[in-house]
């Protein structure tokens, strides 16, 4: 009837009726147009798939086996490395005793659960969080109760997916010091009036602290330090995550628009910060972590004196070029046990 002979035409669509140099008949002769129509679709489909998952422009997906497998063994190594870092907390037998544990590669902290973005494929700061919640503590009841984690940001950008991942629980306390101008990477994110999902457990455990361009050490720190003190009093953590990108220092070349040139002066974008005012922010969060109080932590030497019998060439990270560039990462993660 009518009705099967449209449905059969409908099925032979792609398939062209044309007469092969003999003058036969070959049914099964491709149609090039139905094919090419259809491999548009498929690409165009592909490309909406990419975009709505972040895999474009700053985290793209790779075109051939060999780099794509690369890629998944980049993302297993940075997010293992912050899990077994966390763990060695976790763990209190461990044969290590380990109270800071550091991925110098880690801080990954743009990618969300379903899309990457800003460099970053994989957040191994949320999975690292999330291994430390799976340990317990006893809360002042003398019940356990599941560890409390304070997050710290002081990369300059706002840490869009870690606030995400926590933005509805009250065991986890994210506070991330980013710089604030309109249209700045994430630009979506890392408002003031973000305090945590209203209505949930999580509203209030939400801290964003937008700062200007150009701030430096004697500003920041201050202020770092008063903040942190306070967070940490009125929270009362077990443990301290610490994400620190070095995009903060003073002419960093991708903040500034110079990631391809030699010049590497301020252009007043970024912030002015130095490599020892970071290392400032570092040794207070660690200290925290060793239960020292706040007198002794602001009464400590910025720059602590090198033990006797050591180097010069081991004194500090910082100081030697070749060790610092074993480590050179636009961003770490620090993971601490109070």
């Amino acid at each position: 009837n009518d009705t099967a002979l449209d449905s059969l035409e409908g099925d032979l669509a792609p398939f062209s009726l044309n007469d092969d140099e003999e003058g036969e008949q070959d049914i099964l002769s491709p149609n090039e147009t139905e094919i090419q129509t259809r491999d548009s679709s498929n690409d165009a489909l592909m490309q909406k798939l990419l975009a709505e998952h972040g895999l474009e422009d700053d985290c793209p997906l790779p075109t051939d086996d060999y780099s794509r497998a690369l890629l998944w063994k980049y993302c297993l190594s940075v997010a293992g490395a912050s899990w077994h870092a966390a763990s060695l907390l976790v763990e209190s037998e461990n044969e290590h005793h380990t109270d800071v544990a550091i991925n110098w590669g880690g801080g990954r902290h743009h990618a969300h659960a379903d899309k990457a973005g800003g460099f970053c494929y994989v957040n191994d700061i949320v999975l690292a969080i999330k291994r430390l919640l799976q340990s317990q503590s006893v809360d002042e009841a003398g019940t356990l109760a599941s560890s409390r984690v304070l997050y710290i940001d002081i990369d300059i950008h706002h840490c869009d997916g870690v606030q995400q991942a926590f933005y509805s629980t009250d065991r986890v306390m994210t506070a991330s010091f980013h710089r604030n101008s309109p249209g700045f990477f994430p630009a979506t994110s890392g408002f003031v009036r973000e305090k945590g999902e209203i209505d949930t457990a999580g509203f209030g455990y939400n801290l964003n602290v937008p700062l200007p361009t150009g701030i430096d050490d004697v500003t920041f720190i201050r202020m770092y330090r008063k903040m942190v003190f306070g967070l940490v009093n009125s929270f009362d953590p077990d443990f301290i995550v610490l994400c620190v990108g070095a995009d903060g220092l003073e002419g960093d070349a991708l903040v500034t628009g110079k990631l391809h040139s030699t010049d590497h002066s301020s252009t007043g974008e970024g912030w002015s910060l130095s490599p020892e005012g970071l290392a400032e922010c570092v040794r207070i969060t660690s200290s925290l972590c060793a239960g020292l109080s706040e007198e002794m932590i602001c009464t400590r030497p910025m720059k602590e004196e090198k033990k006797e019998n050591q180097s010069d060439e081991t004194a500090s990270d910082c100081s030697n070029p070749e060790t610092k560039a074993t480590h050179d990462s636009r961003e770490s993660l620090q993971v601490g046990k109070r």
